[in-house]
């Protein structure tokens, strides 16, 4: 069997106190592998506000498998405020990070994670992000990651790689669900009562770049066009 991938989350406070969160992904899948975790919350379950187009069924699936992962980080951080100071450390095998920063930026690394690997039809096409994993990326770095994965995946599943299409509707598509997503799962997020706010501003923080990727979108990719594009001297 594979080595699992393994990506560490250290908060390191004033206090000395330290938080750390691991999270360890099939090497093949990216799937994150379950930590025969304890039970997970009822509102963690499938039907408690399940999403209006979540395409799986009670029957098949007791728990929402974002909720399922989503309630361990929600439980550990559930006093923490979003804006508390800390320093954090991100782990892996390539590299290392570290940033002083607010928590729910770490959290928004976590959250992002999880999402992604979870099980998630919605999110199963951002797990190829999830295998490179940038922590406290901008909204900039996102949406080239983001365009460059869609674009190498339409290269290699071409038949002909010297007539690849380029298509982003597909994306396109696949980010608005993640919009719907994100905004009925921050209302299970805020019915849940799980305390403490961090949680939920990560997933507010994580919502606004997909919101902004649509807006790159219908712009014709004007930002990117500003960076790519040798800008002219005035002369």
């Amino acid at each position: 069997m594979a080595t699992p991938i393994e990506i560490t989350y250290c908060f390191h406070y004033q206090t000395d106190d330290e938080i750390r969160f691991n999270m360890r992904f099939d090497s093949h899948s990216m799937l994150l592998l379950d930590e025969e975790n304890p039970a997970p919350p009822d509102w963690a379950k499938l039907e408690y506000c399940q999403c209006s187009h979540c395409p799986l069924s009670p029957e098949d699936h007791e728990y929402c498998p974002i909720a399922k992962n989503i309630a361990q980080v929600v439980e550990v951080f559930s006093a923490n405020r979003s804006i508390q100071n800390t320093t954090i450390a991100v782990l892996s095998e390539e590299r290392n990070y570290w940033k002083e920063t607010t928590m729910q930026q770490g959290l928004h690394g976590i959250f992002g994670l999880v999402m992604a690997t979870g099980g998630c039809p919605h999110m199963d096409f951002l797990k190829s992000m999830a295998r490179f994993h940038l922590p406290f990326s901008t909204y900039r770095e996102t949406i080239v990651r983001s365009l460059s994965m869609h674009l190498l995946n339409q290269l290699i599943k071409s038949k002909d790689h010297n007539t690849v299409a380029i298509d982003f509707t597909e994306l396109e598509e696949s980010y608005r669900k993640v919009n719907q997503l994100n905004q009925e799962f921050i209302e299970r997020i805020r019915s849940a009562k799980t305390g403490g706010d961090a949680g939920e501003n990560a997933l507010i923080i994580l919502d606004s770049f997909v919101q902004l990727i649509d807006m790159e979108f219908s712009s014709d990719f004007r930002m990117l066009k500003e960076i790519l594009e040798p800008q002219e001297e005035n002369l």
